[in-house]
Order: structure tokens, then C-alpha cells, then sequence
């Protein structure tokens, strides 16, 4: 769209315990679409200036960054380095402003992605994508053992496509309406024996520091006239 030179790359706050915990606020770029129709990437509409809960030099393990090209939310600090077990936590709040009026949206499927160094024997456990809407319906993606399960390892960047399960829609936006929702990620790592007298721990590794390598969040939306 032609206004996507308006939207620098954001980068919101957040905090980090042993399992990564945080609730930053998002917001979505007020630009006037009420006569446009619907952008494909729901992130165009994230208003930069909705809060003061962001900040470019967070360094809070739940920080939340826009992609260049609005495809997904990345989580540059999110990550689990060298370890037997855990988990990644984050619950990023989003406003969606100036959404086209006359329509909804639904989020209807996610693709996680990022860098997994895992050893023979540690392996996810679960990676999942929720999403809160404010009528308190919840859409949910989620897969179970993806990566590593039973000995195998992985080593490499992955990209991890799922459904939402019945996911929900927006309100039927008005002109200059905005729409609040908030998005966790969850993603935990474990380790299994995978010999009879295997009893020492396998260390995995979720996420990493170049680009390519930070988790991230990809978000597909359905649009329908209302």
C-alpha cells in the first residue's frame, strides 16, 4: 500500500523471568482508510503514536517489534539459550486504529517462526499462538511436539504455519473506530532419555540474535463486509 513508508520499525517494552513474561502494548498506525478497502497485512493499521508503553531502546525479553514489511510482530529478546527446559511467554496488547469502515476481520492463521539449535534429545514441547478479542472470545493455534521429538534433533531456521481454530472476528468497524485485542506466544522446550541408561539432560536453544533468527509472529486476516 502506498503508505507503508509511515510505519518505522516499533519496538515496545516488556520484562523476562526464567519463563519470559510480559505484556506490552501495541499500537497500530493512524492513517484514514474509511474510504479504502482492506489492507491484506492487519499490521499496516497498528497505531505508533496510541501509547507510551513502547520504546526503541527496551530491552525487556517480551519486547515487541513491527516487521519493515508488516507481515509479523517479532520478539528480538525472546529466547531460550542452551537449555535443559522452559518456556517463552509474551502477551503483547494490540489496538488496530482507522480500520476501513463497513468490514470486520478475523485472524484466521498464524506462522511462527525464528531459530531452533536443539540437541538429540531436546525437543519443543509446544509452540502456541492465542488471541484475545474483546468480546472475550479466543482463537488459538497451536502444535504439539513440532521439532526435536524423539531424538532427532534440529539445527536450522524453521517456519511453523497453523490454523486458528474457530477463530473469532472483529466488531463491524465504523468510520475512524479502533479495535483492541491482545496476542500471547507461548512456546516451551523440554528433553527426553533417548537411550536405556540416558540420564543426563539435552539442551536446546529457541531464538537467536541475527534477523532471521528472532522469533516471530506472522498474522493472516480474513476481511468481510459487514
Amino acid at each position: 500500500m502506498a503508505y507503508r513508508s509511515l510505519f518505522p520499525t516499533l519496538i515496545f517494552g516488556g520484562t523476562y523471568a526464567r519463563s519470559v513474561t510480559s505484556a506490552p502494548t501495541l499500537g497500530i498506525a493512524a492513517v484514514s482508510t474509511a474510504s479504502l478497502a482492506p489492507s491484506p497485512d492487519i499490521l499496516d493499521y497498528l497505531d505508533t503514536t496510541a501509547t507510551s508503553a513502547f520504546s526503541a531502546s527496551s530491552s525487556g525479553n517480551c519486547t515487541v517489534a513491527v516487521s519493515a514489511d508488516h507481515a509479523s510482530l517479532i520478539f528480538p529478546n525472546a529466547k531460550l539459550v542452551y537449555s535443559p527446559a522452559g518456556s517463552i511467554d509474551c502477551k503483547p496488547q494490540l489496538v488496530f486504529r482507522d480500520l476501513p469502515a463497513g468490514y470486520r476481520f478475523a485472524i484466521d492463521s498464524v506462522t511462527v517462526g525464528g531459530y531452533l539449535n536443539l540437541e538429540k534429545g531436546s525437543y519443543v514441547e509446544r509452540i502456541q499462538v492465542q488471541l484475545y478479542y474483546p468480546d472475550s472470545s479466543v482463537g488459538s493455534a497451536m502444535s504439539k511436539n513440532p521439532y526435536g521429538k524423539y531424538g532427532v534433533g534440529y539445527d536450522g531456521i524453521f517456519s511453523l504455519p497453523m490454523s486458528v481454530s474457530a477463530p473469532a472476528a472483529s466488531r463491524c468497524s465504523s468510520v475512524g473506530s479502533a479495535e483492541a485485542m491482545a496476542l500471547e506466544l507461548f512456546v516451551s522446550l523440554s528433553h527426553e532419555e533417548i537411550e536405556f541408561d540416558d540420564l543426563g539432560p539435552h539442551f536446546g536453544t529457541v531464538g537467536g540474535d541475527a534477523p532471521d533468527q528472532k522469533l516471530r509472529v506472522g498474522l493472516h486476516a480474513q476481511w468481510t463486509a459487514c
